[in-house]
């Protein structure tokens, strides 16, 4: 899941990601901190990698991390991790 030079949650590190929400009343750059392991969990893609599968199970975790009930708002974004040191080649 991650480069072996950039620390993750899995290992007692953070990963910092970098997000354009390019939606276009509001576009926006925001630069997030994920910090515990249970934020992060494998995905499960349909064939050809464009879409995802099991919605609901998605939303359950959403829910049972932020501890109440939540509305995941879709954004049109893109997202980069942040990579700390020296540019890797």
């Amino acid at each position: 899941m991650s480069h072996p030079s950039t620390p993750s949650p899995f290992s007692g590190g953070v990963w910092r990601v970098l997000v354009l929400d390019s939606s276009p009343d509001d576009p926006l750059w925001m630069i997030a901190t994920v910090t515990l392991p249970s934020d992060v969990r494998p995905a499960e893609m349909e064939p050809g990698g464009r879409r995802y599968r099991n919605w609901g199970a998605v939303t359950e975790w959403v829910r049972a991390q932020v501890g109440e009930h939540v509305s995941l708002v879709p954004l049109t974004a893109v997202a980069w991790r942040i990579d700390v040191g020296e540019p890797r080649v």
